[in-house]
């Protein structure tokens, strides 16, 4: 099967999302961490101590609202980037764009019927 190509590159996006995945993954898990750690810590913390405790999780709350932004960032730009290359194919190709769609609406149709 052929890839389409957008600007003379191949798109691949599957590695750039996983890697950010992940990394919105440990960011959140290392939030959460940090949370936990500071809601023990908090109980015994008064004074000046208590307020460091709400100034580190509001740093904890900033880096996962950060890491979230960048994360939607890219999950758009990705999105974009796969409706430009779907666009420019179907473009490219209408009748295999038809084509596809009519078979994928026949077998779902009969698929349907056969649940009936």
């Amino acid at each position: 099967m052929k890839t389409s190509k957008i600007d003379g590159h191949t798109p691949d996006h599957s590695q750039s999302h996983n890697s950010t995945m992940d990394k919105v993954s440990t960011e959140f898990s290392h939030f959460l961490s940090d949370i936990e750690d500071l809601v023990k810590a908090s109980t015994s913390v008064t004074g000046e101590e208590l307020a460091q405790v709400r100034a580190k999780i509001n740093d904890s709350i900033s880096a996962a609202k950060a890491s979230i932004n960048h994360t939607s960032a890219t999950v758009s730009s990705a999105a974009k980037k796969s409706a430009a290359v779907a666009n420019t194919y179907a473009h490219e190709k209408p009748w295999q764009v038809i084509a596809a769609s009519a078979l994928v609406g026949v077998v779902f149709g009969a698929l349907l019927a056969r649940r009936s």
